[in-house]
């Protein structure tokens, strides 16, 4: 049985298309944005226990957000 090049061809685009749909779709997901833990410091001592949280969060992404401009002092 012999198929022509315009059959083959449009099978080979009707899968390309399926795996790049399913790839977009895979993208949408609300899986890895929801799995970020977002930290929201105004001073130094927030700063310090969302750092020591983060470290400890076995989640790979923390993110830490400054609301406001502090100065962060030495260590005595």
């Amino acid at each position: 049985m012999k198929t022509s090049g315009g059959a083959l061809r449009r099978m080979r685009d009707g899968m390309l298309l399926a795996g790049v749909s399913g790839a977009a779709i895979a993208c949408l997901l609300p899986g890895a944005a929801s799995a970020t833990t977002t930290y929201y410091v105004s001073n130094e001592t927030q700063l310090r226990n969302a750092i020591i949280s983060a470290n400890a969060d076995a989640d790979p992404i923390q993110l830490i957000v400054m609301t406001q401009s502090f100065d962060i002092l030495a260590p005595n």
